[in-house]
């Protein structure tokens, strides 16, 4: 399992530059075109497309594997933050700013769901609506919904088969922070119930 982790990364590491080229520049599209008169121009919009997907499928890959491995993403995240825990001391040490990196996390995440749930709105009035010559109106509110509004499945025509995620950022948000205080609850009780 440990080389097959280790192969995912280097492609997903390694893969990233391209396919980040592949989308900020448009090639496919340009390739597209030229593939209706050049060989060669499909065949590398084929890798291209193969290696994106392939490329896709390490990312799901490495995102279960990180939810679901606790061993594969502590050795992951501890390479990729450069944490040393040689001693009790460094242990110490990282779990004090693992706790300051928890609550400043919570505090964002919180200030964010709060500032989508805020709704804003200045507008105009129409000539037979002015009120005592005040010209504009100024509207506060608060609204959460779980689900995007402007989701709309593809038409049957059009395309065969579209996905957009469907939950809105308040949802998101919400279940982040639903999720970090979870996981952080669980930890805190199962190291407790070690120690005790």
């Amino acid at each position: 399992m440990k080389k097959i982790n280790k192969f995912v990364i280097i492609y997903f590491l390694c893969a990233l530059p391209i396919i980040a080229f592949m989308v900020f520049s448009e090639i496919s599209e340009k390739l597209n075109e030229m593939a209706k008169t050049e060989g060669w121009a499909d065949w590398v919009n084929s890798a291209l497309g193969f290696s994106m997907g392939f490329w896709m499928l390490s990312a799901i890959y490495l995102g279960v594997a990180l939810i679901g491995s606790s061993a594969f993403r502590e050795e992951l995240v501890r390479r990729l933050v450069r944490i040393k825990e040689r001693d009790e001391r460094e242990v110490a040490i990282a779990g004090a700013a693992a706790k300051k990196v928890f609550f400043s996390t919570i505090a964002i995440i919180s200030f964010l769901l709060v500032l989508t749930l805020f709704q804003i709105n200045v507008s105009r009035l129409p000539e037979g609506k002015i009120i005592n010559g005040k010209k504009h109106v100024l509207s506060l509110g608060l609204k959460f919904s779980p689900w995007d509004k402007e989701f709309k499945e593809p038409a049957p025509e059009s395309e065969r088969f579209g996905y957009r995620f469907p939950l809105s950022t308040s949802a998101v948000l919400l279940g982040i922070l639903l999720w970090q205080l979870g996981t952080f609850h669980w930890y805190s009780r199962k190291v407790g119930s070690v120690n005790d």
